[in-house]
Parts: C-alpha cells; structure tokens; sequence
C-alpha cells in the first residue's frame, strides 16, 4: 500500500517474546526499526485503562524516528 503511494514502509514488531520471534522472519529485516517485548505492566494497564509504563525500547524507537 505503501509503495502505491510512494510512501516509505517500515515495521515495528510489538509484543515480542520467544514464540513471537521466528514471526519476525515474516517482514524484511531491513525494514524493521524496532522491537518491543511483551510487558505484563503494560498489558495490565492496558487492560485497566491506566497509564502505559514507560519503555526503553520505545524511547529508542521514538528516537530513531526523529532523528
């Protein structure tokens, strides 16, 4: 879709763990700017509808994004 619009595409891979990880095989590497494993405090709040518990690992993303 993305291409059809002339837009760049890139993936985030959201919730991983080791049964999430042969998934990543799935998209092109070089096209993934992140990874985010899977938070029981972040589901929870979720969940609760509270306050997500800050990530390093989004920060990074967050980051390289606005680099």
């Amino acid at each position: 879709m993305g291409a059809k619009i002339n837009k760049p595409v890139c993936f985030i891979l959201n919730r991983m763990n080791e049964d999430a990880a042969e998934l990543s095989s799935l998209v092109d590497g070089k096209k993934v700017i992140g990874s985010v494993p899977f938070d029981r405090d972040v589901f929870r709040a979720c969940l609760k509808g509270s306050q997500v518990p800050q990530l390093a690992e989004v920060k990074e993303i967050v980051d390289r994004l606005l680099a």
